[in-house]
């Protein structure tokens, strides 16, 4: 039996959203410790921008994984338990990379976050989508997209906190511990994603690799989750290695920088629920593109400007990707969908992007990758044009 999507009043769905919220939060929060903690990790054991990046692709190469199953998962234990599932293999990933003692261990630990983190992705939106009525889909996945923003505020902020008083693998352990207790209070206090998943099948999954308007909102979401996620896990490192900010100062920034987006994110739904969904996405990639190239331009005193404007305009394409999304095919796929398109956002833009702009700072520069990245985003952005949803 499915939870029921009916008609009501958005207020009254708030409280399960925010405990969905929460996980999601914790989910991103927790990955994120890995950008600001970054050159520490990489002055422990002695290694380059390059190798370090590589933390991030196998991250993704989890979270690749785990979504591949993740259907499988969501199919025996529901929404619920894939939730649940998720943030506790999440805190037992950190727990090992405060305790690991070598990179292979390090390596082994970032997999295990990754595999966790892709069990929430299909299930968390798929269950606020059966409870929310689809009107209201714009707002709820609006207030669901400040769980990652508010993550990606933290955890800059809590890295320089922690470090204060504790090493960088303290931070690790208490923030894995975290995530373990709220994985058992949601075991008894997490009331919705009581539905199964569907478990993915070849015949399932030809439909949706056959739609065009997967693709071409694909392509995009490729772009702008790069230039949120991947341009987030290094800009740490490019602020301190390039443009010569000490740490707290640059994980200081990093963190406010995070705090816009919390404001452009919840006017999207009311800008998708007046102009449609085409003209939305449109518009907003266009923003994200410019901000980056701006990013990639800026020196001296703008450079600050460009590090706070642009999260603020990339981040409003998620909302609207996502309600996008959840109208292509039937909404008993909709967590298959959602986890194919999250299979090549994870290789994409939180593992190839990172590289790529690991290797532009240890062999051109930081900005010369931030610089082509935007150009890269301004060239298929026309391809939003082309979606029938």
């Amino acid at each position: 039996m499915t939870d029921e999507t009916v008609p009501g009043e958005f207020r009254r769905q708030i409280k399960p959203v925010l405990m969905v919220v929460l996980i999601v939060f914790l989910n991103l929060f927790s990955r994120s410790l890995v950008a600001p903690l970054l050159v520490e990790i990489e002055g422990n054991f002695q290694i380059s921008h390059v190798v370090a990046s590589r933390f991030f692709l196998v991250i993704s190469i989890g979270y690749a994984a785990s979504l591949i199953f993740s259907g499988y998962v969501s199919a025996a234990i529901h929404h619920k338990g894939a939730i649940i599932l998720s943030i506790t293999i999440i805190g037992c990933g950190q727990v090992l990379i405060g305790l690991a003692g070598s990179l292979g261990l390090v390596y082994a630990a970032l997999l295990l976050m990754g595999i966790g983190a892709g069990f929430y992705a299909p299930s968390g939106v798929a269950t606020i989508t059966s409870f929310v009525h689809r009107s209201n889909w714009g707002r709820a996945l609006s207030l669901h997209e400040l769980g990652p923003n508010l993550g990606y505020i933290a955890a800059p902020a809590w890295a320089t906190l922690l470090t204060f008083f504790l090493p960088w693998r303290g931070v690790f352990l208490i923030t894995g511990g975290i995530c373990i207790a709220v994985g058992l209070l949601y075991v008894r206090f997490l009331d919705v994603g009581r539905f199964p998943g569907e478990a993915p099948s070849f015949i399932t999954l030809g439909p949706i690799l056959r739609n065009p308007s997967f693709w071409y909102l694909l392509i995009p979401f490729l772009f702008a989750a790069g230039a949120i996620q991947g341009l987030y896990s290094l800009m740490p490192a490019y602020l301190i290695t390039e443009v010569g900010m000490d740490t707290v100062r640059a994980n200081n920034l990093v963190s406010l920088s995070r705090i816009p987006p919390l404001f452009t994110i919840m006017i999207v739904g009311y800008i998708y629920e007046r102009i449609g969904p085409v003209r939305t996405l449109f518009g907003l990639m266009l923003l994200a593109g410019i901000s980056v190239i701006f990013l990639g331009t800026a020196r001296g005193a703008a450079v600050p400007a460009a590090v706070l404007i642009q999260p603020a305009c990339t981040a409003m394409f998620f909302p609207a990707g996502l309600t996008a999304v959840s109208t292509i095919g039937p909404a008993s796929s909709r967590n298959l969908i959602l986890s194919t398109m999250f299979i090549f956002i994870s290789i994409v833009a939180m593992g190839l992007v990172p590289l790529f702009i690991g290797y532009m700072g240890d062999y051109y520069s930081f900005t010369t990758g931030f610089f082509l990245f935007g150009i890269a985003t301004l060239l298929v952005t026309p391809l939003v044009l082309k979606l029938k949803v």
